[in-house]
């Protein structure tokens, strides 16, 4: 199982941090004993942490902690709702329909003293020190007596005495007074301790002997012990200030891993566009290498293409100007119409003539659209100028379709 370093509060007011049994270092309070050491195991004084034993009317697991929880408001113990209580049971034993529970409690909230942000967990100093198999303790933490009754080895009781911090026989009586309480509670019926251990230093003689002839157990002294080697955290246990430093510094390791992973990302992301710039930046020195050595060649192919297109009507029937020009004559009426003016640019034809009246210039452009060997021209005329002897001057353009 594994060790914690366990500190533990002094019988006058300092803390002890014990690895194993062995005690390491003290401190007036606990951060000067716990220094800087993570995964230190506190134990809560008892008079910050007491347990005490009920019986509940149930087995089922379930329903225990409820329970449980109910038993600790009946007693006013609650430091507000289920969430808000740190209290942690262990069950002793289960039979006839009922269970019996040792309850151990801390309080909330716990001084700040108490509070070690970077401890492995909580529990009550009794669960944390040496203990006994069956009976009574009786040791000192800060300057307070305490009592604790052990079951089996288990804590099913403990508490700080009111009287005074010397063991006399005022302290014999009050735990004599404890055990006639205890024994007409239920969950110690037929149970209570028949001895206990008084585990104090520089006690003398006859405060040893007045005390053994006042309390009705058997005493038995022996010095103050170390640390119980199978201590474990209590999570339930754990204060809320704890748990939230630990929520905080899991937020804060997350964010930094994320960050972490944003700046690789970031990083690979910057690399991988700066190769690829480099290798973009490459093919397009490449390409306008090419483009430089072919521009020229492109230059002159657009310049004779250009030369190619005007000479063409020349040597080419379906351009040719005296072609088209017959053509144009076939399409014309057997009177009415006359043309003044025939030209070409290009592959245009610009026709200015006079007709005996409007109909007959718009029926000449209709039958030129129709005209075998003008399939490829799209002919247009603007609306017709009278003249002052009624005839109608007309200009027709014919444009390639091509060219549109």
């Amino acid at each position: 199982m594994a060790k914690f370093l366990t500190a533990i509060p002094d019988p006058d007011s300092g803390w002890t941090l014990f690895s194993g049994k062995r005690a390491t270092r003290g401190g007036r309070d606990l951060h000067e004993a716990a220094g800087n050491r993570p995964g230190v195991l506190v134990g809560v004084p008892v008079a910050n942490a007491p347990t005490f034993c009920i019986n509940l009317p149930t087995m089922d697991s379930s329903l225990l902690k409820q329970m449980t929880y109910a038993q600790i408001e009946k007693r006013g113990l609650a430091a507000g709702s289920m969430d808000e209580t740190l209290f942690d049971f262990d069950v002793l034993e289960q039979a006839n329909g009922h269970s019996r529970i040792a309850v151990h409690l801390i309080d909330t909230p716990l001084p700040d003293d108490f509070i070690l942000p970077r401890a492995v967990g909580y529990a009550p100093s009794a669960l944390i020190r040496e203990r006994i198999e069956n009976g009574a303790v009786l040791w000192k933490e800060n300057r307070q007596l305490v009592f604790a009754i052990f079951r089996g080895g288990r804590l099913v009781h403990s508490q700080v005495l009111s009287g005074s911090p010397e063991l006399s026989v005022a302290t014999a009586q009050e735990i004599n007074l404890l055990l006639l309480s205890l024994q007409g509670d239920p969950a110690f019926e037929e149970s209570l301790p028949e001895k206990i251990a008084v585990a104090l230093d520089d006690i003398d003689e006859s405060a040893k002997k007045s005390f053994s002839d006042a309390v009705h157990l058997k005493a038995a002294f022996a010095s103050p012990g170390g640390a119980y080697k199978r201590a474990r955290p209590r999570h339930p246990l754990t204060p809320h200030q704890v748990l939230n430093f630990r929520r905080r510094k899991k937020n804060i390791r997350v964010t930094a891993f994320c960050s972490v992973l944003f700046v690789i990302g970031y990083f690979v992301f910057g690399l991988y566009m700066w190769k690829k710039s480099e290798s973009s930046s490459r093919k397009v020195a490449a390409l306008q290498q090419q483009i430089a050595l072919i521009e020229p060649d492109v230059e002159e192919i657009q310049r004779i293409e250009s030369r190619w297109s005007r000479m063409e009507p020349a040597f080419d029937l379906k351009w040719f100007p005296v072609v088209q020009l017959s053509r144009i004559t076939e399409a014309l009426p057997g009177s009415g119409v006359v043309i003044r003016e025939y030209k070409t640019r290009e592959r245009n034809i610009y026709i200015e003539g006079q007709a005996r009246d409007v109909q007959l210039a718009f029926r000449l452009e209709e039958d030129l659209s129709n005209l075998p060997g003008f399939e490829h021209y799209e002919w247009s005329m603007p609306k017709p100028n009278m003249n002052s002897d009624n005839t109608a001057s007309f200009k027709i353009e014919g444009k390639p379709v091509e060219q549109q």
